[in-house]
């Protein structure tokens, strides 16, 4: 069965991205049942209990596993999605965008101009190493973790 990730943005506006990206797994999968459609949002989405870069490293490593993505409406916007954009066209994976699939989401994302709060400067690099994804995130010539 082909499983595919369904990227969307989080921050900015946690609880109404994070239904809204439910609401997109269920129409999706209710919609195309021989598919498996995997929401990170569901599994690594709770800002209390992990922070952004352990999500988003945990959240790399599930799209590691499947054979595409689907990026929601405001991807671009977002690091994270940025992140996943970047790892899918590094890997060959496939790619699609919600559209695609005839849905557009009700959900509103953040109006700031990078959709996530400060988290990380925008530049993000990503690249897939043995046993897993690396993700570094850089500006002005400094980067983390390289």
């Amino acid at each position: 069965m082909k499983m595919m990730y369904i990227s969307h943005p989080f921050t900015g506006n946690e609880e109404e991205n994070a239904a809204d990206a439910k609401n997109v797994k269920k129409t999706l999968q209710l919609t195309y049942p021989n598919v498996c459609f995997v929401n990170p949002l569901d599994e690594f989405g709770d800002n209390d209990k992990l922070d952004y870069c352990t999500a988003l490293s945990l959240a790399m490593e599930l799209l590691s596993r499947c054979d595409g993505v689907i990026f929601c409406r405001n991807w671009e916007k977002s690091t994270g999605c940025r992140a996943e954009m970047a790892y899918a066209k590094k890997t060959g994976m496939e790619i699609k965008h919600l559209s695609e699939y005839g849905m557009t989401e009700a959900g509103v994302v953040s109006d700031s101009d990078t959709g996530d709060k400060g988290h990380y400067l925008p530049a993000v690099k990503c690249k897939a190493v043995k046993g897993g994804v690396l993700v570094t995130f850089q500006g002005e010539g400094k980067s983390d973790g390289e």
